[in-house]
């Protein structure tokens, strides 16, 4: 099992954001999930900026949350990054408290499951929720395995506007 070290976004430099975006669009990916729109503000000190924002709950219409990258500890490579939502709305429920991604050259290796965990673990300090919610798209095989395997059950359904169904799991924070 991969051991990783969490970092906020305001700890890594611009050029491994970089290098992180990149490896998902080889691999043809126009998407990184729970990574607070990485991809849609272009250049990595600019969303530095946002994703400060958010955490201080500063933008009107998103969610407050925390964003972590989670780096490799024998290489010191990014391998993933996980969204964590501090709470969850009515209008939002169907996101879930934790998006992530792993980068595609690390994964079945177990690292989107220590991402859920930092984000089960973030939530149960913050204190602020008894359950966390998780979502993937119906037909995300290898999210549903994932998540399922960290012990969520299977909530409901939830179809967007499109047509696109999104599986709602929940788990119960085990306080310690």
């Amino acid at each position: 099992m991969k051991t990783l070290i969490f970092e906020k976004a305001e700890a890594v430099t611009e050029h491994e954001i970089r290098q992180f975006a990149e490896e998902f669009m080889l691999n043809g990916e126009s998407t990184i999930n729970g990574s607070c729109g990485l991809l849609r503000h272009g250049e990595a000190e600019k969303w530095k900026e946002y994703v400060e924002k958010v955490e201080q709950n500063l933008i009107a219409d998103r969610l407050q949350s925390t964003v972590f990258f989670s780096r490799l500890s024998d290489t010191g490579k990014i391998a993933g990054i996980v969204d964590i939502r501090h709470r969850l709305n009515t209008e939002q429920y169907h996101n879930g408290h934790i998006g992530l991604s792993v980068v595609p050259s690390e994964r079945n290796k177990g690292i989107g499951k220590l991402l859920v965990e930092k984000g089960i673990q973030f939530l149960a300090e913050l204190g602020e929720t008894e359950n966390v919610v998780i979502t993937c798209d119906e037909d995300n095989i290898f999210s549903k395995k994932m998540i399922e395997s960290c012990g969520f059950t299977f909530e409901s359904i939830f179809t967007e506007p499109h047509g696109n169904r999104i599986l709602i799991y929940s788990i119960k924070i085990r306080r310690q």
